[in-house]
């Protein structure tokens, strides 16, 4: 298992955050089309939008120590991964027992643990 940081967190709306709780199911999601990394790779949460279930990015597998490039590579082979909230770091408000928000505007993060799944195609 591998645990690590989201980063990109302080460009994505708050909105997108609202409701998290450790434990929560992530998605990853390959960018090979990313002007900035061509091994990015978004870090996505299931949210009801409008009443329409949907992928929201919440920010990016971060770009130091090869990470993103060995799970991209990963996934570009057909590897699954179980993606979760591991801890939410920084200035979080408790919603109800188990949902938090953040409280200001840039002063928070999200950790996650990925755990391979299913390996792909070799």
């Amino acid at each position: 298992m591998i645990f690590t940081k989201i980063s990109g967190v302080s460009y994505i709306p708050l909105s997108a955050f609202h409701t998290m709780s450790v434990g929560e199911e992530l998605f990853l999601r390959r960018e090979p089309d990313n002007p900035y990394d061509r091994y990015a790779i978004g870090v996505y949460r299931r949210l009801i939008v409008d009443g329409v279930e949907e992928l929201v990015k919440i920010g990016y597998i971060k770009r130091s120590n090869g990470l993103n490039v060995a799970l991209s590579e990963a996934l570009a082979r057909g590897c699954e991964y179980d993606v979760r909230v591991s801890d939410l770091t920084g200035d979080w408000v408790c919603i109800t027992k188990d949902f938090f928000s953040p409280s200001s505007e840039r002063e928070f993060g999200v950790n996650i643990s990925i755990q391979l799944k299913r390996g792909g195609e070799e």
